[in-house]
């Protein structure tokens, strides 16, 4: 009887290790919300606020909805664009000037035999840091290179940063008392020689460094990542909160919080 009931507590053990690891992989995205998205260029960025930011917030937190906003370079081009659903569209089109474009995540530049691809996340350094206190430099490039700049944004009920102000010994921020996204941070570079793709993300650590960001140890292959960036897959704070990891980053999902002002630090 004994053995049968060491067998019992083995087998669910060993049946939440798996569940735990699997959820750690998981990836939420805009797929399989019910509604329906598309990819917008943002042809006024100086309008996309705290205060519009806040706006999105309250349209989308109701049916757990995302949106995506990814600042794209190329040469020394740049523009922003977001993936967003309707609802965000319908309320923010004029404003933002959004002008609806053919998805370039899905297109045959990221498969390019002439491009070497490279993709990876990023989190914060550290809670104390307030990421885009300083805004990210972009990369010099030459001419057809390309580097993309994806943050996956989905609302949060409460800011999980307040929750943790005591036990870091620090004063609440403004920053903390805004609406806070639960975000995946991603960026991904389309260059010519493996040389070039050594060199750019040289570059871009220093640069992630410097607004209180870092890149994370890579889990996944870079193809894997670009997928993630196709889907705008966001990670589950399921995880995160299960095993009881702290809420403002998750090294095993690739998560970080983040308020309005830090969101347009890092996109602007």
């Amino acid at each position: 009887m004994v053995i049968w009931f060491l067998l019992f507590f083995l087998v669910v053990g060993i049946s939440l290790i798996l569940a735990v690891r699997s959820m750690s992989d998981f990836r939420e995205t805009p797929f399989n919300l019910p509604t329906k998205y598309s990819v917008y260029l943002i042809r006024k960025p100086a309008e996309l606020t705290t205060e519009v930011l806040a706006q999105i917030y309250q349209t989308i937190i109701p049916r757990g909805l995302i949106v995506s906003l990814e600042k794209l370079y190329k040469g020394d081009r740049e523009a922003l664009a977001i993936f967003a659903p309707e609802e965000v569209v319908n309320l923010f089109g004029t404003k933002l000037d959004l002008l609806e474009l053919e998805d370039y995540a899905q297109t045959s530049a990221v498969k390019d035999p002439d491009s070497q691809l490279n993709a990876w996340e990023v989190g914060k350094r550290s809670l104390t840091y307030q990421a885009g206190s300083k805004q990210i430099k972009p990369p010099k490039l030459d001419e057809n290179e390309q580097y993309w700049w994806q943050i996956v944004l989905q609302p949060v009920q409460q800011s999980p940063v307040g929750k943790l102000v005591g036990s870091l010994r620090r004063e609440p921020t403004q920053a903390d008392s805004e609406p806070m996204f639960c975000a995946s941070l991603r960026g991904l570079s389309l260059v010519g020689t493996a040389s070039r793709v050594g060199e750019l993300k040289d570059q871009l650590i220093n640069n992630y460094r410097l607004s209180g960001l870092s890149m994370l140890p890579q889990r996944f292959t870079s193809e894997q990542i670009a997928t993630y960036y196709r889907e705008r897959a966001i990670g589950t704070a399921f995880f995160t909160q299960v095993i009881g990891q702290p809420l403002s980053q998750s090294k095993e999902n690739g998560i970080v919080f983040l308020s309005n002002t830090e969101i347009c630090n890092l996109v602007n």
